[in-house]
């Protein structure tokens, strides 16, 4: 029970002090990121996507996993096992409205396997979610990891909400 009190209030922490604006497009001499002039969003009749490819909302927000990397639980990381297989992703959320977009609740959920086994989230120094606001026209990115066995890594589902107001981009794939 105290590990998890004390693994909960070390992810609230690294969650908060991880805030900032890598990956936003929005610092000096950098050109606003434009969801639509990138390349087509694809998702298929069931509302999924590939991994690496785009899912895009109505309103032209786009959600994208724009990498990932198999890697190890570090040591002093607050979920699954120091040295067990991590998957860490990174994902871009492109805010395509004319409206501000508020990405502090923004959630990450990975499930793996034919069975849909849910991963644990990994919080550490090395990975720094989305936090913060995307102006318009503008996109943000943040790293996520979860300990997936490396038998799991060929078949993974990724859930990502970009907020409370739009429902999950779903991915599918495998972490290479």
């Amino acid at each position: 029970m105290k590990k998890a009190v004390i693994s909960a209030l070390l992810a609230l922490l690294l969650t908060g002090c991880m805030g900032g604006t890598a990956g936003t497009g929005e610092g000096p001499g950098e050109e606003p990121s434009d969801p639509t002039t990138s390349d087509t969003a694809t998702k298929d009749d069931s509302g999924t996507a590939q991994i690496g490819d785009k899912f895009a909302y109505d309103d032209g927000v786009v959600v994208e996993i724009i990498g990932t990397k198999r890697t190890k639980i570090p040591r002093y990381a607050a979920g699954g096992q120091p040295g067990d297989p991590m998957a860490l992703l990174t994902i871009r959320v492109k805010n395509g409205t004319e409206s501000k977009l508020a990405v502090d609740l923004a959630t990450v959920q990975v499930s793996y396997g034919k069975d849909g086994t849910k991963a644990e989230q990994v919080f550490d120094i090395s990975v720094s979610g989305l936090s913060g606001q995307i102006a318009p026209r503008r996109a943000k990115s943040g790293k996520y990891g979860f300990a997936v066995p490396k038998t799991g890594m060929s078949d993974v589902v990724v859930e990502v909400s970009p907020d409370f107001e739009h429902d999950s981009a779903i991915f599918v794939g495998a972490i290479k």
